[in-house]
């Protein structure tokens, strides 16, 4: 993998692709006036971090690129904007205004930007990700990208996004140290259909949870503990989490502390 621009970058990019390559450990290559295809073929490199006015791509002459978008998170909180509070993930974790939320498996953001709403400027919502390119593409997202929604951006712009692996992160942490501690380990589901999930699946981190970290979490969580599964997975019972809330075809593990 390496990092590069659009084609005829300006200055700008350059040196924020550079400067990108320099944290990512990656080498920066020049873009110039060639196609992705003749980038690929000339430094035999079939995967670039793009680095352009939008942001951060994760791109391939043979795939479809990855960049952030909000998603269903913008949905789902239009949603609640809208008086409707059905959401799983709200149901499950009962969050409150002025929380402190550790989610555990960042991602794509969606779940971090619907804590982010329901715990408000009070709150605080920390975002873990162990994957350098996916948390860079990502906090880069989470920055920069506008909707049409003002609290929306607003709810993106106040996560706190961590470069770390949840483990060592929560043996870090001090007991009772955040409200809610959550889990999503979706890339570790095989059916996990999405297209824009898909060029992320060789980079992501695929370990299932282990019991000592939802110990590790249940200890620096006040109020509880949750995750995210398909719907009749056997993880909840063997992790411990034995009040289960559907939510279509997955469903919210809660431990409540």
């Amino acid at each position: 993998m390496m990092v590069t621009t659009s084609e005829q970058p300006t200055a700008g990019q350059v040196e924020r692709a550079k400067h990108l390559a320099d944290k990512l450990k990656l080498t920066y290559a020049h873009r110039g006036k060639i196609t992705l295809k003749q980038l690929s073929e000339k430094w035999q490199c079939d995967r670039f971090v793009r680095v352009d006015r939008e942001g951060y791509q994760l791109v391939g002459p043979r795939q479809a690129p990855f960049y952030f978008h909000p998603s269903m998170a913008y949905i789902r909180v239009q949603r609640m904007m809208q008086g409707d509070w059905s959401d799983g993930l709200c149901r499950a974790s009962e969050a409150e205004t002025g929380d402190h939320v550790l989610d555990c498996t960042m991602g794509l953001a969606s779940d971090s930007i619907v804590f982010s709403y329901l715990t408000g400027q009070q709150g605080r919502v920390t975002a873990l990700e162990a994957e350098p390119v996916i948390h860079a593409i990502v906090q880069e997202g989470l920055a920069r990208y506008t909707t049409e929604e003002a609290d929306i951006n607003d709810a993106m712009r106040r996560i706190v996004c961590v470069q770390q692996d949840h483990q060592s992160y929560l043996q870090a942490q001090p007991d009772n140290s955040q409200d809610i501690v959550y889990f999503d380990p979706m890339f570790r589901k095989t059916d996990v259909a999405s297209a824009s999930m898909s060029p992320l699946r060789d980079i992501a981190d695929h370990r299932p949870l282990s019991l000592a970290v939802v110990e590790e979490a249940q200890r620096v969580a006040r109020k509880c503990v949750v995750m995210k599964e398909s719907r009749y997975s056997k993880e909840f019972e063997r992790l411990g989490f034995h009040r289960i809330i559907p939510s279509g075809k997955t469903a919210y593990g809660v431990i409540r502390l």
